[in-house]
């Protein structure tokens, strides 16, 4: 069912939204992130249930919008990577892009294992009905998700504004790239291992959804 909702996303973009520009296409993905994520606020009041939604179904339905969404953002992402992506060099650039969102999956997901210690998010405080902490919580990873529009400026608007960028080097660019690389790769594996000995205090409770995905934009735009 995700995999037909993604298709259902790429379809949407084909039929729908092929001629709006990349930047507001990401703008409108960005913005449906965020309201997915701020329902997640119906999750922990129960209020899904006052309207006939069991919390399973409440919680797939959130799965499968972000599904949706990603489908979305397909075609304009592989676009953007072939014509960016220099003669002979297909497999480094497809190698660096992989190297860029992998680690900003990870360091992100880990991140937001450490976000559990601000609040009290765990099952005891959820046992005792005291929720301010996931509403807090899911707020703060609502904003941050957002984070992503401020890379906006950096996409092209069209297709025919990425001959431009084809011809274009950048020394600064490479430089980014390879101090990104040797900083997060190891701080990642480092969080990763803080993770699985324990983490935060809060290391039972259930991470919100949202922090990992404003990293991974993030992570998408740089490339």
């Amino acid at each position: 069912a995700v995999e037909v909702l993604l298709f259902a996303g790429v379809l949407c973009y084909k039929q729908f939204l092929r001629g709006w520009s990349w930047r507001s296409v990401y703008v409108l993905c960005i913005g449906l992130n965020a309201i997915v994520s701020a329902l997640q606020v119906m999750l922990i009041y129960g209020a899904n249930r006052s309207l006939g939604i069991p919390d399973f179904a409440f919680a797939l339905g959130d799965e499968g919008m972000l599904e949706f969404i990603a489908g979305v953002q397909f075609l304009p992402l592989t676009i953007m990577m072939v014509h960016l992506c220099p003669r002979g060099s297909e497999g480094v650039s497809y190698a660096m892009f992989t190297t860029m969102n992998n680690v900003a999956l990870i360091l992100s997901s880990n991140l937001g294992t450490l976000l559990l210690a601000i609040w009290d998010v765990s099952e005891e405080a959820l046992a005792a009905g005291k929720l301010s902490g996931f509403v807090k919580l899911t707020v703060l990873t609502t904003c941050l998700q957002t984070s992503g529009a401020f890379f906006l400026p950096l996409l092209p608007q069209y297709r025919k504004d990425l001959h431009a960028l084809s011809d274009k080097r950048s020394d600064l660019g490479g430089a980014v790239f390879l101090e990104a690389s040797a900083c997060f790769g190891p701080s990642s594996r480092g969080f990763s291992t803080f993770s699985r000995r324990g983490g935060p205090a809060n290391h039972g409770a259930e991470i919100p959804r949202g922090l990992y995905r404003p990293v991974s934009v993030i992570g998408v735009l740089s490339s």
